[in-house]
């Protein structure tokens, strides 16, 4: 079966040498797009969060597989910067958004796609230059859209095709038909 990334054809699409079968491996010697996601910033250090890129289950969630490949990372801000303001972002972002993007302070909850190199986060996390490479791809939004639909459909009811049908035609199509 076929794995399905979260984000592949936007990111194939916008950046076509990020998308080589080699970056997307799980492999320990080269830089590997990995999933980055700021947890937490204080006094301008940052905490990250890197694992893996996810891919989509059968219902089309983003799954983390594998917990042991999660690494947590302290980093200085300052040392971000560079790489914050050269951020690119998917399409149809483009001028004045990507712009705005560029000049935007660091958040909690920020979310990157980047290549990087495990293996040299083994050594100083501080030296950004020697594990993360670009181009960093700022998904903060569409990471924001799968989490808030992610948290509806854990705790919404799951509903019978008539209330889908139902719910449709009450919204999008005038009164419900009567039986």
């Amino acid at each position: 079966m076929a794995v399905t990334r979260w984000l592949e054809p936007e990111i194939a699409q916008t950046y076509p040498a990020l998308t080589q079968d080699a970056l997307w491996e799980r492999e320990r010697d080269r830089p590997t797009l990995q999933y980055i996601v700021v947890d937490e910033l204080e006094e301008q250090i940052a905490i990250l969060v890197i694992e893996p890129w996810p891919e989509l289950d059968k219902r089309g969630r983003l799954s983390f597989d594998d917990e042991k490949e999660r690494l947590e990372v302290t980093v200085a801000v300052g040392k971000l910067e560079p790489f914050l303001h050269r951020r690119a972002l998917l399409p149809p972002a483009e001028g004045l958004e990507l712009k705005a993007a560029r000049q935007r302070p660091l958040r909690i909850g920020d979310v990157f796609c980047a290549p990087v190199d495990r293996a040299a986060l083994k050594g100083e996390a501080d030296s950004v230059h020697s594990w993360l490479h670009t181009p960093l791809i700022d998904v903060s939004a569409r990471a924001r859209q799968a989490a808030k639909a992610q948290y509806f459909a854990a705790v919404g009811p799951v509903l019978s095709q008539g209330e889908v049908e139902h719910l449709a035609q009450e919204f999008f199509g005038g009164e419900p038909e009567r039986d």
